[in-house]
């Protein structure tokens, strides 16, 4: 784990060398390339007023924003 964020609503966020990770009511998923982010290994990750998460890759690949969807 590189990063954590905390949403107001309770939901840990990790940026994780294998994504980011979403802790919520004892229950835990894993977000990767797989699911649409650029790379799965995320360094830094912010949480922005609206939600939506900034991701930052250990790769040159900038930043991306990222907006969760309840499953």
């Amino acid at each position: 784990v590189y990063r954590i964020a905390f949403a107001p609503d309770g939901t840990l966020w990790a940026a994780t060398g294998r994504g980011v990770l979403q802790w919520r009511d004892g229950k835990t998923r894993l977000f990767g390339k797989a699911e649409g982010l650029l790379a799965d290994d995320v360094f830094g990750i912010a949480l922005a007023p609206d939600g939506a998460l900034w991701l930052h890759y250990r790769l040159p690949l900038g930043v991306t924003r990222a907006t969760p969807r309840e499953e």
